[in-house]
């Protein structure tokens, strides 16, 4: 019989779905305040899909973990790591629970591809490759075979109708299979993430502001479906299981994006070499010459070919390549800007957002506290208001046996507004294209079961704190690396 149950859903926030649940709009998730507790929940720093979830499953910060975002920096080889579950140090709630012989279903979490072993079932989420995403891994193929299933949506940042329709049908899969395989298994506990919530709103957040009369009301449809989809789910369950509704942090509006390294190279700190080569670049060129896009793709993901047509072009063209690509204001990517760097003279770079590194480790005392204040006195041109909350030093934040690989600082700006690690031309974007909405720090919080208190409000609970409570549901002992706590004031007793 299972005795809890974890939903998760990206990018969950009261600011927006409050009203919805007020207006009757959400009564799953009205009926379920109304029969447990709930409240805001703080996430990890820097608040992202990576590390956020994994500080949910494990209870530790990314200290611990030795992974801080999306990407890793090495300072020494000057190389970016694109993070995975094996990158991630520390054991899950689930395989805490194995070891005490309880059984698990893991469905659609993020950071856990390439897969572990677990006692019970394991399917990988975002960013999973479309196989080998299963444990056991022979599960893989009943779930292409019945359902046709996939991990990841078709229709890449498209926006429009297709996209949603397959962003609907992927949500609605994932969850179909979730009741399934609690009707065919019996688990002690149970996982799934709504994931691509998060892209909607990324993408529509404007539309929902400005009432677009096509797309105005496509995040609330999408939450409206969801919690049709909750119902379902908490049907397969009974009233003795402990219910759990979490997201890794918030959403708000966006305001302006500021290009940090783009700051950094404007301020002297971040150099480039002389002659600069994009990835982009290739992609032009080799259009140019009548390849079809998708051939062009494949090509330019071959960096011995990228290096062969770099030393066998000359620097003219080099240098018109250039010219078009800031012309039609071509982005440049982290791993290209990592590539274009001119490591003698550079003092610090964004690598992920909001993170920056010093890489000069002669300069890193003083240098570290001109750029806090300077990156601290950053006004928005349009308002001339602050657009940061604080400049945290990574061992203000961070603990444990990592923190040596951590960013140096970590920016957090005042809601609304985002720093990036790409470069484009010019240092501010208010365009909102593609994102109009954007992360905030505070996430949802929900929990109803047997001895949990009835309509009322939790204050500080932390995405640490949801590992420890459910190991506390289970008697288990909660391991004394764990960096949250019991949320013992959710319970009646």
């Amino acid at each position: 019989m299972i005795k809890a149950l974890v939903l998760g859903i990206d990018g969950a926030s009261w600011n927006f779905i409050e009203e919805w649940i007020e207006n009757g709009k959400l009564p799953t998730f009205k009926k379920m305040r109304e029969n447990g507790v709930w409240g805001d929940l703080e996430s990890c720093v820097y608040y992202f899909t990576s590390p956020a979830w994994k500080c949910y499953s494990t209870g530790k910060n990314p200290g611990k973990l030795g992974a801080f975002a999306y990407w890793n920096f090495d300072k020494n080889e000057k190389k970016i790591r694109l993070n995975s579950s094996v990158s991630f140090k520390g054991r899950d709630i689930w395989g805490i629970l194995g070891m005490h012989g309880y059984t698990s279903g893991v469905v659609n979490m993020p950071l856990t591809y390439p897969p572990k072993e677990i006692n019970g079932i394991l399917i990988a989420g975002f960013p999973a490759l479309e196989y080998d995403y299963t444990y056991p891994p022979e599960l893989e193929k009943k779930l292409k075979k019945k359902y046709d299933y996939r991990v990841s949506h078709l229709g890449g940042l498209d926006y429009g109708e297709k996209t949603l329709s397959e962003i609907k049908d992927l949500i609605e899969k994932h969850l179909l299979v979730s009741r399934d395989l609690l009707r065919e298994n019996e688990f002690d506990f149970f996982q799934v993430v709504i994931f691509y919530i998060d892209k909607i709103q990324h993408d529509y957040w404007k539309a929902m502001e400005d009432n677009d009369p096509i797309y105005g009301n496509v995040i609330q449809k999408f939450w409206e479906f969801i919690d049709k989809e909750m119902a379902k789910l908490f049907d397969m369950i009974n009233d003795d299981c402990y219910v759990f509704v979490v997201s890794d942090h918030g959403f708000v509006s966006l305001k302006g994006v500021l290009r940090l390294n783009e700051w950094l190279k404007d301020k002297g700190y971040l150099c480039l070499q002389s002659r600069r080569f994009r990835i982009e670049d290739i992609f032009d060129f080799l259009e140019t010459v009548g390849l079809k896009k998708d051939l062009v793709a494949r090509i330019a993901a071959s960096s011995n070919l990228i290096k062969l047509i770099r030393w066998l072009l000359p620097d003219q063209l080099f240098q018109k390549l250039e010219e078009k690509a800031l012309s039609r204001g071509k982005k440049m990517g982290i791993t290209t800007v990592v590539e274009n760097v001119d490591w003698t003279k550079t003092k610090a770079i964004c690598i992920a957002e909001n993170c920056v590194y010093i890489v000069k480790p002669d300069i890193h005392g003083k240098f570290r506290g001109k750029l806090i204040e300077e990156i601290e006195n950053l006004r928005d041109p349009k308002t001339g208001k602050e657009i940061v909350k604080a400049v945290k030093k990574c061992e203000d934040i961070y603990f444990g046996n990592y923190t040596h690989i951590a960013p140096d600082l970590i920016i957090i700006p005042e809601d609304g507004y985002r720093f990036s690690d790409g470069m484009q031309r010019g240092i501010w974007d208010f365009s909102r294209k593609p994102w109009s909405g954007y992360h905030r720090l505070h996430g949802i919080f929900l929990a109803k079961g047997p001895r949990i208190k009835k309509s009322a409000k939790v204050k500080n609970a932390t995405i640490y704190d949801i590992a420890p409570t459910i190991l506390h549901i289970f008697g288990i002992p909660i391991p004394k690396d764990m960096d949250g706590r019991v949320l013992t004031e959710i319970f009646e007793s």
